[in-house]
């Protein structure tokens, strides 16, 4: 007689490595076994959910000290807000040592990519993002700014005509960054600095 708890075995056999089984498997199982398809099927081990990804305390702080991070909003509800229907942004990160990377809180990263996402939203910009037309010219027009005493609120203006939003947002704890470059799900390029440095060379 067929051992009836035989599917739940096969299920646990791979121990802290089961997988479900392949449609190759259950076939094999089915035709040289016996054992009906649907009880294969069914015996597939469960599917554990993702354990949600958790803010430290210091870095949920700041958001709400920002009016950013809504009462009793989940981490994952945050970022959902502050993408729209766009896909988790790639963030590349370039450091100068490994020692660096890795005191890197990448959570905090990516909390406060979304951070500026949504401050940036509350920009109005002059007109509509062509990238194809910013060239080298374009960005000796915004460098030569760098001479002027106003020139930082200059580029503000001269990057809204271009139909890019421009964001200053404190670092937060953990992430030792100095800027990034995003997209928002409304395709309006964000170009994000944090002053972590108080030196002009960083703003530039």
């Amino acid at each position: 007689m067929r051992d009836a708890t035989l599917p739940a075995k096969l299920a646990l056999f791979p121990g802290s490595g089961a997988r479900p089984l392949s449609i190759d498997m259950i076939r094999a199982l089915h035709t040289h076994l016996g054992i009906p398809a649907e009880v294969l099927i069914g015996a597939e081990p469960a599917v554990h959910s993702r354990a949600p990804i958790t803010l430290s305390k210091a870095a949920q702080t700041q958001l709400s000290k920002l009016g950013l991070l809504r009462a009793r909003e989940t981490f994952e509800d945050f970022l959902r807000r502050s993408r729209g229907d766009l896909a988790a942004p790639a963030m590349l990160r370039a450091a100068r040592t490994e020692r660096t990377s890795s005191k890197t809180d990448q959570t905090a990263v990516q909390a406060w990519c979304a951070a500026v996402l949504l401050r940036s939203q509350d920009a109005k910009m002059r007109a509509a993002a062509k990238l194809e037309e910013i060239d080298s010219d374009v960005a000796r027009g915004l460098a030569k700014l760098s001479v002027r005493v106003d020139g930082p609120s200059r580029a503000v203006g001269y990057l809204a005509d271009l139909g890019i939003s421009f964001v200053v947002l404190p670092h937060l704890a953990g992430t030792h960054l100095d800027g990034a470059a995003l997209m928002r799900s409304d395709r309006v390029p964000v170009i994000a600095v944090t002053l972590r440095r108080d030196r002009i060379d960083n703003l530039r």
